[in-house]
């Protein structure tokens, strides 16, 4: 074999390993149904510190959509970035009360509301998540994941709680870059 066949093997064979840890990751979350399950995504925020090895190639990051004082709700959008630069819209979420919204932003956590079908629109479903980015990984060089395990260990989800500036997208980290809100 030469090293073009033996590099495309170990790619898909990464790939391959990948795809099945993505799927152990939605099974531990419930999902039975992969074609027709519904993501709340907010429930993605955790992806990067549950699966390590995929922490540098994958971020879910939030932002603000719509946002009313007057009624006390905000919309935020989320997106899926694989390597950086390739974006899935994750879906919206929509959050009635402000106060307990800006406590999950600051805790680095998101609830799960009840009903998740009723505050989420144009949310994805497993399969189309996994497919997203297994395409990514295996289509791109800097894909290729290092499958030994990380120096950081695996983390629970609730402990993203403890160590809340790992997280992306906190605001107290652009205020204090900025030199606002000190």
């Amino acid at each position: 074999m030469d090293n073009l066949q033996l590099s495309t093997i170990k790619h898909a064979a990464n790939a391959d390993t990948v795809r099945r840890l993505l799927i152990k990751y939605f099974m531990e979350k419930g999902f039975s149904n992969f074609a027709h399950e519904r993501v709340y995504p907010a429930l993605l925020n955790d992806l990067p510190y549950v699966i390590p090895i995929l922490g540098s190639k994958v971020e879910i990051i939030p932002y603000a959509r719509d946002i009313d004082n007057v009624l006390g709700k905000a919309s935020l959008g989320w997106n899926l970035f694989v390597l950086g630069d390739f974006r899935m819209d994750l879906g919206t979420t929509i959050h009635r009360d402000l106060m307990d919204l800006s406590r999950q932003i600051r805790s680095g956590t998101f609830s799960v509301p009840t009903n998740p079908s009723q505050q989420c629109s144009n949310a994805c479903v497993p399969r189309q998540i996994i497919t997203f980015i297994i395409r990514v990984l295996s289509e791109h060089e800097d894909g290729y994941v290092d499958l030994v395990a990380s120096a950081r260990g695996l983390r629970m989800p609730g402990e993203i709680v403890q160590n809340k500036n790992i997280l992306m997208g906190q605001p107290q980290q652009y205020f204090t870059k900025s030199g606002y809100g000190n």
